[in-house]
């Protein structure tokens, strides 16, 4: 407190508890969005996937300021969106972040095969949510609307700097892998390092879905958990399968 040029004191009353009361001096926010845009330099162009209700009127505001910094918004009104519910062949990975208004429709677009591993930025009115709700459904940050370019610039960092590549990197080559993981928290972990550099992830739970997944297709890697559920992970690639196993976790 003494380098913030504040106080820290208490007061406490016997049988009744204590307060806590402090001072400190801080200077006025700036709402100069250069510093942000260098931040955001590296993600120039990314997709942004903004699920705009339009029950507060905000959602064109920020779809304006979203290409102030640089990203590219693509707007649906609804989770139930066709495009969504019904994604063609890669197609989620196109987004890097995806803005919701509320935790329900967070909740929602978890539900849908594709957008399991996206991270999410929160934007609502008035924003009550849990440490553990934000952690479980993989939103990095949240905040109230309406808000400045500055405020949804420092939100969006969190989510691309742990989702999207760099446009440094952008020309990496792109693999088709098979995860086999039982573990969610390894999943998750797993997939947001792979598609960070725009690889294309299927996740199965258990030995017996990915003998099953590299029999379908064929995938340039697979990475398999060795002690799997249901069946153990014994198969590293035969002679006459099209499909080699060159990772375990």
């Amino acid at each position: 407190m003494n380098l913030m040029k504040g106080d820290i004191w208490v007061r406490s009353q016997y049988g009744k508890g204590s307060s806590f009361f402090f001072t400190c001096t801080v200077g006025l926010a700036t709402s100069d969005t250069s510093f942000i845009k260098e931040q955001l330099k590296p993600y120039q162009g990314h997709n942004v996937l903004f699920i705009d209700k339009e029950e507060t009127g905000h959602g064109k505001e920020i779809v304006r300021m979203l290409p102030e910094i640089g990203l590219v918004p693509v707007v649906v009104n609804s989770e139930r969106d066709v495009t969504l519910v019904r994604p063609r062949k890669k197609n989620a990975s196109k987004y890097d972040v995806i803005i919701v208004d509320s935790i329900e429709t967070a909740r929602r677009i978890r539900s849908i095969e594709g957008f399991k591993y996206l991270l999410i930025v929160l934007l609502a009115p008035v924003v009550h949510v849990s440490l553990k709700s934000a952690l479980d459904l993989g939103i990095t940050s949240y905040m109230t609307k309406p808000c400045l370019t500055i405020d949804l610039g420092n939100g969006m960092i969190p989510a691309l700097e742990n989702r999207a590549t760099p446009n440094l990197a952008d020309n990496t080559k792109s693999f088709d892998i098979l995860l086999a993981e039982d573990n969610i928290v390894n999943q998750r972990l797993a997939v947001k390092i792979l598609e960070k550099y725009h690889h294309v992830v299927t996740v199965v739970g258990n030995g017996q879905d990915a003998l099953h997944a590299i029999k379908e297709k064929k995938y340039d890697v697979v990475l398999m958990d060795v002690q799997m559920p249901i069946m153990v992970s014994r198969f590293g690639g035969s002679d006459d399968s099209p499909n080699k196993v060159i990772g375990r976790l």
